[in-house]
């Protein structure tokens, strides 16, 4: 089933970070405990599509592979909170841009701010590597997201299927 999604667009400057959350760039060993906290966010949610372990592997590896776009390691983070993957952020170089192509967050830790925070140590990453836009692709009926995007700043540019 594939439903629009709004493309949306954000114009850097440097952020604030408020929060003292550790972090760690990612890379091959992350991607089934990032599968699975991904398939937990996404449980209940406006875009699940009843995905597999397997499915959200396959993704997984594949932005961080580079097979969907080039992936800016250096932007992509996850949270380490308990000892486990609380949130992630996958940024990869799409038509031209940086694209947030993954970011979710574990249920149990999702309202605490992870995600604007790790939005934002990514946006200033960019910065740093002269990127001057991030984009990125939500489900329209994603509210909550969207409301997340918007208030950090990013504007729906389209409508895409």
């Amino acid at each position: 089933m594939n439903s629009k999604r709004a493309r949306m667009n954000y114009k850097l400057f440097p952020q604030t970070l408020e929060s003292n959350y550790d972090f760690e760039f990612m890379g091959t060993d992350d991607v089934i405990e990032l599968a699975t906290v991904m398939l937990n966010s996404l449980k209940d949610t406006s875009e699940d599509r009843d995905e597999t372990l397997g499915d959200v592997i396959q993704e997984i590896v594949s932005v961080i592979g580079g097979s969907f776009a080039p992936f800016i390691s250096d932007a992509s983070y996850q949270i380490i909170l308990n000892g486990e993957i609380a949130s992630a952020i996958m940024i990869s170089y799409y038509e031209g841009y940086p694209l947030m192509s993954e970011i979710f967050t574990k249920k149990k830790y999702q309202n605490l701010g992870m995600a604007s925070y790790i939005i934002k140590k990514s946006v200033n990453s960019l910065l740093d590597m002269g990127y001057k836009n991030l984009i990125l692709n939500v489900d329209i009926d994603n509210y909550a997201a969207i409301n997340l995007y918007r208030k950090i700043g990013f504007e729906v540019n389209e409508i895409v299927l």
